[in-house]
């Protein structure tokens, strides 16, 4: 049997999550925007969407970086040489964390155009059309001028908009009312809308259920382990685990295989664990220590995984395992 491969710890939720949350942050804005006329709110108001638009490209790819580390621009990482080797080492994740968010935010220094480039780049989509680039640029430039010129015109926002500045003129204070307010978060929000569109269509695969069926793979090769066997289950979510099937082939089991199915079963019900397995004849954690280290840093980065969908909407009200 050929040797199935470590399981990459990604779900698309995660991702799909930030920009769903700055998506809906912005049309709040939009929806109050209106009643705002103090030119400081206004302008600390664009600061803002900026900012928080910024945050959500960021973040989308620091959980990108977390699970494809190997990923980041090995140019621009000293400890490029273990890049490779880090993908595959459990307990590991605040680790490549810190990596990835040092790796974006000297990335994020660049101009716009050139931080969509990366987000195209790293993250295989097209969302840096020509005109809503253009768009972008100049926005941003006006947010740079609040920050650093009250809102006067000076060469660098003109050379920042290109075509799109809204003066030539040097020294003139530009205006930043409630409609241009609305117009930058609809540019915003459409950009946004266009990623998340295409990650959730590019990565539609990295889901809770799929990591799941992966990690029980990669732990199980036995005829009588096969995931559909104990657990019931969506396209992307488990519902719960078939006890009778687990109560029957459990003592055929190996001390390894009952082991690892004991933590595992043990994360979605302690009950049930309880009433199968016999702990003294569990084998010791030594000999299964990596598999163990890669199930708690799953745990770690997806606490909830493993309860299944009807358990934990009862236990925490939750709606999905993400």
């Amino acid at each position: 049997m050929s040797k199935v491969e470590r399981p990459r710890l990604f779900i698309i939720q995660e991702i799909e999550s930030i920009l769903k949350t700055a998506i809906s942050e912005m049309e709040l804005i939009n929806s109050e925007v209106i009643s705002i006329t103090k030119e400081y709110q206004l302008k600390s108001l664009l600061t803002y969407i900026f900012a928080r638009y910024e945050s959500a490209l960021s973040d989308s790819l620091i959980e990108y970086f977390i699970a494809f580390p190997e990923k980041m621009d090995t140019s621009k990482i000293s400890i490029r040489d273990d890049l490779e080797l880090l993908s595959e080492q459990s307990l590991s994740t605040e680790f490549k964390r810190r990596l990835a968010e040092n790796y974006v935010s000297t990335q994020f220094f660049k101009n716009l155009e050139e931080v969509l480039k990366l987000v195209e780049r790293q993250l295989s989509v097209n969302i840096n059309s020509k005109e809503i680039t253009n768009k972008l640029k100049e926005k941003k430039a006006t947010r740079n001028l609040i920050v650093h010129n009250n809102l006067r015109v000076n060469r660098a926002y003109i050379n920042a908009s290109g075509k799109n500045a809204r003066t030539d003129v040097v020294g003139r204070k530009l205006n930043v009312d409630p409609k241009y307010i609305q117009e930058t978060i609809s540019i915003v929000t459409e950009n946004l809308e266009l990623l998340l569109e295409q990650v959730s269509e590019k990565y539609s695969d990295y889901t809770p259920l799929n990591l799941l069926r992966a990690l029980w793979d990669y732990l199980f090769d036995s005829p009588i382990l096969k995931f559909d066997d104990y657990w019931t289950h969506d396209d992307k979510e488990i519902y719960g685990c078939k006890v009778e099937y687990v109560s029957r082939w459990a003592p055929n089991l190996s001390s390894y295989e009952k082991t690892l199915l004991a933590i595992w079963i043990q994360q979605f019900s302690s009950s049930i664990c309880q009433d199968v397995f016999d702990y003294k004849e569990l084998q010791l954690w030594g000999p299964v220590s990596e598999k163990i280290s890669l199930m708690t840093e799953i745990i770690d980065r997806y606490p909830y995984i493993f309860y299944g969908k009807e358990k934990l909407e009862k236990i925490v009200g939750f709606k999905s395992l993400i």
